[in-house]
This record gives C-alpha cells, structure tokens and sequence, in this order.
C-alpha cells in the first residue's frame, strides 16, 4: 500500500463521513403545514385563510381564541405541539 500523506488521506475520510451519513440518515419529510405557510402556498393572506377556515368548521372562536373542532381534526388539522393556538394542516388541503 502506498504511502500516503496527512493532507491527502482526509479529504478521503471525510468523503466517507459524508457518504455515510447520507446513506443512514434519511431526509425529514414535512407532512404537515403551519397555517401561515399554508396560506402562502395558497397565495392567500394569513386572516384570509383563517376566515376560511372557521367558515368551514375547521376552526371555531371560543372566548376570543381559535380552537380546532372535531371537523378540523378529521380532515387532517393538528394543534401544534406546545403551542395551543398555532395549528398544522395537511399540505393539500382545499378550502
């Protein structure tokens, strides 16, 4: 085996490390949108969608907040873990 420097050997580590670890580490796959990135995709403003999403009952004001309603639940829509009023929804979601 050829002896080979400091300078070249870790360039090939490190390419190892790199190639490793994308092969053991898969990539997070978003399945759930924040509300706020929902309406941009939508190409719509925050309150808009909100609006809509409580006339639809998906969302309903209970004491000047919005809370999810069973009806929200079933289409896919989630209270955000630690944060009561901030809510998550299907990527495809039409309303």
């Amino acid at each position: 085996m050829p002896c080979r420097s400091r300078r070249q050997l870790v360039p090939l580590l490190l390419q190892r490390v790199l190639v490793q670890s994308s092969e053991t580490k898969p990539i997070p796959e978003f399945t759930k949108l924040k509300t706020a990135k929902l309406a941009d995709k939508m190409g719509i403003m925050v309150t808009a969608l909100y609006d809509k999403l409580v006339g639809r009952g998906y969302l309903e004001l209970r004491n000047g907040k919005r809370t999810l309603t069973d009806k929200g639940r079933e289409i896919g829509g989630e209270v955000e873990p630690g944060k009561e009023s901030s809510f998550l929804w299907p990527p495809n979601l039409i309303v």
